[in-house]
């Protein structure tokens, strides 16, 4: 009884995986075709099905997720959500136990600057 559990919690697990795995290449049809709020919408759709599946979730892969969404406001000029944006991936990075990945902290030292020359640094800056 156990074994077909397990059995049907990994076939389970596969499909999620498979789900997110869709998503994430909705999202970078989007992207290709320049629109960038379909995108993101469909990357968030991927890390929240990533975090409902608590016991499978892949924190290192939401990491990715949540840094590509990062670069994707960054490159529509939304620097404060970039940065908060980046900030949620070095948290999963963290959680998943892995170093930065795509230079995380080095991109949140270039946009620190930015934020402070913007005048409502101190909205930007809040958690």
């Amino acid at each position: 009884e156990c074994l077909v559990m397990e059995h049907s919690c990994a076939n389970s697990a596969e499909k999620v995986d498979g789900i997110i795995s869709t998503l994430k290449c909705i999202g970078r049809v989007y992207y290709s075709l320049g629109e960038n709020e379909n995108a993101i919408n469909y990357y968030q759709k991927a890390v929240d099905l990533s975090l409902a599946d608590c016991l499978h979730a892949n924190h290192g892969d939401i990491a990715q997720i949540f840094g590509i969404i990062g670069d994707i406001l960054l490159s529509s000029g939304e620097i404060k959500e970039a940065m908060k944006t980046f900030a949620k991936a070095i948290n999963a990075n963290r959680l998943a136990g892995l170093e930065d990945m795509c230079n995380l902290s080095v991109k949140k030292e270039i946009l620190m600057p930015l934020l402070k020359q913007n005048p409502n640094y101190a909205v930007a800056s809040s958690p």
